[in-house]
C-alpha cells in the first residue's frame, strides 16, 4: 500500500502528508517541522489517515505487527528457555578425572600456547558515506553525494536500496534533493551512516522476520566500559579484503538493547578518532582480524558487528601512532593507546605483531 503523500492528523501539529514509509518509522511533513514516527503504530496512536477505507486497512496492519512481533517474542524465549536447559544437562555429565601421573605427562608433552586474549572490542560492518568528505577526508557526517546515492540504491542488501529509504526516495523521483536534505537537518537523518561521526554512536541494528513487522531490535550482549570500538567500511566496488578502520573510539558508555530499542555503543567524550581515507587504507581491517573456521580468508558475513580479542586492538592502536605522526592528532594517538592499555591491564610491547587473514593467505 502506498501512502507516500497522503494526508494526516495529528492532535499537536495539525495536518500534515506522508514524505516517507521505511518499514520501521513513517515520516510526516508537518507545516511547522518534519516528524517520524514508528510505523505502523503511529496510525493507531499518534496519527490519522484522513482517507478511512486506508486508516481501516492501517489498523488492520498495526494489529499484524503487534501479533507479529508477540509471536517473536514467545519463540525467542522458549529457544532461551532450552539453551539454559541444555547448558544445564552439559554441567551435570560428569567429567573423566587422570591421575596424577597422568596429568604430569600430559604437561611434558603438550606445547605453550600463545596467550588468549579476551573478545572484548566490537568491530562495526558500516557502508561508505562520502557526506562531508570534503571537510574531513573520510565522510559520514552528512547524506551521500548524487553519484555514491546512485550505486547504493542499486545495491541489494543494504539499507539504501529498501523502498522508503530517503536516499532511494530522492533516487526514484519521490523527493527532492532539498527534502534529503531537510530531513538530515531537521534532527532526523537519512541513514545510520550519515551521522556517525557526529553523534559517535555505533548500534547493532534491527531483523526483520516480517514485512508488516517494524523489526526486532538486536543487542550488544557483550559491550565493556573502556574497550575498543573500531568502525569499518569499504569502498563501493572493493573487495572485502580491502575493507579498512575509518574510526575508533573507547566506550564511553553502552546499552544492550531491550525487545523496542537497538544495543549500540558511544564513545568517551575524549578518546574517539577518525582517519582520512589515506590513513584509513594503511589500517586494513583483515590485517589484524581473522575468522576462527577459516582464518586465511577475508570473510565478514552477516550481522553489523562482531567481537574481536584485546590484542587486536593494540596492533590496530600502535599502528594509528604511527600513521598520525606529524599530525595534529599525533599525541591523541598516544594518550589512546596509553589508556586503552592502562584501563584493560595491557603491556603493548607484550603483544605481537598482527596474524590476521591478510597475513595468513600470503
Amino acid at each position: 500500500m502506498n501512502l507516500i503523500g497522503e494526508k494526516v492528523t495529528n492532535a499537536k501539529y495539525g495536518t500534515g502528508t506522508i514524505m516517507i514509509i521505511d518499514g520501521v518509522h513513517v515520516t510526516v511533513q508537518f507545516a511547522e517541522k518534519v516528524s517520524k514516527f514508528k510505523y505502523p503504530d503511529a496510525f493507531q496512536k499518534h496519527i490519522t489517515l484522513e482517507n478511512e477505507t486506508l486508516q481501516a486497512e492501517m489498523n488492520d496492519i498495526a494489529t499484524a505487527a503487534v501479533e507479529a512481533k508477540a509471536a517473536a517474542k514467545e519463540k525467542a524465549k522458549a529457544q532461551m528457555i532450552k539453551d539454559v536447559m541444555q547448558s544445564v544437562e552439559v554441567a551435570k555429565t560428569p567429567v573423566k578425572k587422570e591421575t596424577a601421573g597422568a596429568t604430569a605427562r600430559t604437561n611434558r608433552t603438550t606445547p605453550v600456547k600463545r596467550k588468549v586474549y579476551a573478545s572484548k572490542n566490537i568491530a562495526f560492518k558500516c557502508t561508505y558515506n562520502d557526506g562531508g568528505v570534503e571537510e574531513n577526508g573520510i565522510g559520514f557526517t552528512n547524506v551521500c553525494s548524487d553519484a555514491l546515492i546512485r550505486k547504493h540504491a542499486k545495491k541489494e542488501g543494504i539499507w539504501c536500496s529498501n523502498l522508503g529509504c530517503p536516499c532511494k526516495d530522492y533516487y526514484d523521483g519521490i523527493i527532492s534533493r532539498e527534502q534529503l536534505e531537510a530531513i538530515q537537518k531537521d534532527g532526523g537523518w537519512a541513514c545510520y551512516e550519515s551521522v556517525m561521526l557526529i553523534d559517535w554512536i555505533a548500534e547493532a541494528g534491527t531483523h526483520r522476520p516480517s514485512k508488516y513487522d517494524e523489526g526486532i531490535a538486536l543487542r550488544i550482549k557483550n559491550a565493556f566500559k573502556n574497550s575498543l570500538a573500531i568502525l569499518t567500511t569499504r569502498i563501493p566496488g572493493s573487495k572485502e579484503k580491502d575493507r579498512f578502520v575509518f574510526a575508533i573510539f573507547i566506550i564511553g558508555d553502552f546499552f544492550e538493547g531491550d525487545d523496542d530499542k537497538t544495543g549500540y555503543v558511544q564513545a568517551h567524550p575524549r578518546y574517539r578518532m577518525q582517519f582520512t581515507l589515506e590513513e584509513g587504507k594503511k589500517l586494513p581491517f583483515w590485517k589484524y582480524h581473522a575468522n576462527k573456521n577459516q582464518p586465511s580468508k577475508p570473510l565478514w558475513g552477516t550481522g553489523l558487528f562482531r567481537y574481536i580479542a584485546e590484542d587486536e586492538g593494540v596492533q590496530i592502536l600502535r599502528d594509528a601512532v604511527e600513521i598520525k605522526k606529524g599530525s595534529k592528532d599525533e599525541q591523541l594517538a598516544k594518550d589512546f593507546l596509553h589508556f586503552y592499555c592502562d584501563e584493560n591491564r595491557l603491556d603493548s610491547d607484550r603483544i605481537g605483531e598482527a596474524e590476521g587473514a591478510l597475513t595468513r593467505c600470503r
